[in-house]
């Protein structure tokens, strides 16, 4: 399938700059002080989880053939709450703690928005999302 090989290239995308947001923002969170310390446990702890579960997927799609032919339904559907969920948390990050002022994180979480936003990237296929559809898709997958 065509989408699966933009998938593939959005995908390698994604696995450099969140693998770069979570070394920094393990950086970061050892300079914050004690007070900091609950904000970055109760959003950002979860962000480098969403990181982490996502980055995973990506990885099973590109090394085990996630996207062949015998891909489920659920499997497709899960992937896509997993996109929604890193958006959701990188939207709470940046309204609840100071990593919204941060301008390194800004311009990973903007590059990440931007693969997935990428017309000449992803054309029509099912995983190109604008940005008020990302906004969208993470605040229905992170409720708080």
């Amino acid at each position: 399938m065509e989408w699966a090989k933009l998938l593939v290239a959005a995908a390698a995308i994604f696995t450099t700059v969140s693998i770069a947001i979570g070394g920094w923002v393990l950086q970061r969170q050892k300079e914050l002080q004690t007070a900091d310390k609950k904000t970055s446990a109760l959003y950002v702890n979860p962000l480098l989880d969403a990181c982490n579960d996502l980055q995973g997927r990506i990885y099973n799609i590109l090394m085990l053939d996630g996207l062949g032919p015998t891909t489920t339904r659920e499997y497709a559907r899960w992937t896509l709450f997993l996109i929604a969920q890193y958006f959701g948390w990188v939207g709470l990050v940046k309204r609840y703690t100071d990593y919204g002022q941060d301008q390194d994180f800004i311009e990973f979480t903007e590059k990440i928005r931007g693969a997935f936003a990428n017309h000449r990237l992803w054309g029509n296929t099912p995983f190109r999302f604008g940005r008020p559809e990302q906004t969208a898709l993470g605040q229905s997958a992170v409720m708080l």
